[in-house]
Order: C-alpha cells, then sequence, then structure tokens
C-alpha cells in the first residue's frame, strides 16, 4: 500500500472515528449540563445566624430624618400624653423597649446598622414584643423612609387584618400557642443559635420576641443599612407597638461541592475534545 494510499485511509478512519464520538460528546455535555445546573440549585448553602442590634435613642436610633429621638419624660403610663413620643418600658433586650401608639401618634424611627461589610447583601429583621394570646400587638417597619404608613404587622394575625403576621419565635411559658422553633433557657433567653449572641431574650413571662423579615438590602458606601420603624396611630392598649430592635443575617454563598467541580472539569475536557 502506498504512503499516500494509507494516509488518505487513515483519515477516513479518524474522520469516522470523530462521527462516533461527537454526538456521545454532546450527550455527555448535555448530561453534565444539566448535572451541574441541578447540583447548583440543591448545593446546600453556608449558613450564618442573625445578629441582633438592640434599638438605642442615645446611639443608633432617631427620628427618621435624622433628629435625636425623646423619650416621654412621665415614663409608661396606660394613658398617655398625645404628645408623639415614644415611652420607655423597662423589659426586653438590654433591659428596655420603646412603646408607642396608646391615643397618640409617636414619631417614626430610624435605626441604623453599622459596621457592615460594603456593598453585601443581608437578610433585615425588626424585632417586636406581644404579650398574651389574644392581644393583637403592632407595629410597622420598612428598609424605606416612605410617604404614607409603613407597611403594618400584628403579633395575633386575624382574616380581616390589613396587617402582615409577625413571626413568633417562641412560645412563653404563661401562654397556650403553638410553640415557635426556637428553644430558650433560664430566664428568656435564645440556646439554639439562631442569634450570634448567646443572650438574646426571646421570653419574658406571657410576653415573647416576634421577627418581621423586611426583605435583603445591601450595605452601603459606609457598611450601613438603616430600618425605619412606627406605631399604629393613635390606638388602644391591645394595639400598641412594642419596639426591641433590629438584625441583620448576610446572605448565604452556594458552597461548590467536591462533584461539581469534577462535573465542571469534565465538561472542560470534552469541549476541547470537540
Amino acid at each position: 500500500m502506498s504512503l499516500v494510499s494509507y494516509s488518505w485511509r487513515n483519515n477516513r478512519f479518524q474522520a469516522r472515528i470523530q462521527q462516533i464520538e461527537n454526538p456521545i460528546n454532546k450527550i455527555m455535555i448535555k448530561k453534565i449540563q444539566t448535572s451541574v445546573a441541578t447540583t447548583v440549585i440543591t448545593t446546600g448553602v453556608a449558613s450564618a445566624a442573625v445578629t441582633y442590634v438592640d434599638a438605642d435613642p442615645t446611639g443608633n436610633t432617631t427620628l427618621a430624618d435624622g433628629t435625636a429621638m425623646v423619650l416621654d419624660s412621665v415614663g409608661y403610663s396606660s394613658s398617655q400624653a398625645a404628645d408623639g413620643l415614644w415611652d420607655e418600658r423597662a423589659f426586653g433586650n438590654s433591659g428596655s423597649i420603646y412603646q408607642g401608639g396608646i391615643g397618640e401618634d409617636a414619631a417614626r424611627l430610624r435605626t441604623q446598622m453599622s459596621g457592615l461589610t460594603v456593598g453585601e447583601t443581608y437578610e433585615v429583621y425588626a424585632y417586636f414584643w406581644g404579650a398574651g394570646n389574644v392581644q393583637t400587638w403592632r407595629g410597622r417597619a420598612s428598609l424605606t423612609d416612605d410617604a404614607g404608613d409603613l407597611p403594618g404587622y400584628n403579633t395575633v394575625h386575624f382574616g380581616a387584618s390589613s396587617f402582615s403576621p409577625m413571626t413568633y419565635l417562641t412560645s412563653p411559658s404563661a401562654g397556650t400557642e403553638n410553640p415557635g422553633p426556637l428553644s430558650t433557657q433560664t430566664g428568656g433567653l435564645e440556646d439554639g443559635g439562631y442569634f450570634t449572641s448567646s443572650s438574646i431574650i426571646v421570653e419574658a413571662s406571657d410576653r415573647r420576641l416576634y421577627q418581621i423579615s423586611l426583605g435583603t438590602a445591601v450595605a452601603d458606601g459606609s457598611g450601613n443599612i438603616n430600618v425605619y420603624i412606627d406605631d399604629l396611630a393613635d390606638t388602644g392598649q391591645e394595639n400598641r407597638a412594642w419596639y426591641d430592635g433590629v438584625g441583620h443575617e448576610l446572605v448565604a454563598v452556594p458552597e461548590p461541592s467536591t462533584g461539581l467541580l469534577g462535573a465542571f472539569g469534565l465538561l472542560s475536557l470534552l469541549r476541547r475534545r470537540r
């Protein structure tokens, strides 16, 4: 056989092999692509805990326009003066919560969370307290300082309410409702690792902490995220607002598995062979 004839036959043989390989490669590539997509969707994400930030009128919490938050000098009373000031109550995290809405319209607040990573995305929460099993404690919260009323939430939801339900975190020892997802230890402290701190109070007698999920926000150029808080204006005691603080949780990034990295490598190899 001449060299030319051999070369011609060898080229035809290689071409035939390529014809066989290409469809197989395409099928394998398609299967790997599907597997990679499924893996990306189902791969677990790195979980994070919520960092609770207590509202502090001497620091991170002001009126919505940035001016100082002035508390009612009289303190708590079941019948407050219509002065638009929040009242301080001696319970909750750091020993104080802020009450609004009993026969008055307390001013809108802004609590700023600082020290965050610039440009990172966080899940953001607001925290209110409620008491008893039938009293519908209210609160308003938002990531934006919109005109008009902020979105409203209540601790005991009912069908005809225009407010959305808050999420209960635990069931108080004196309550009869279904238990919340968090466990507690002596003193009403959350002890399951939901918060980054082990000293967050979520239960006190018949009172318990409620959570509002406000969605996600990106930390600004100074590493801050603002949360706006308000009460239900001119209401009775049963619809008051008990505001305690806010929280943030870094949005988790999917963790690539070993299998996923291997699939990417095989996919790259098959594409090069094509």
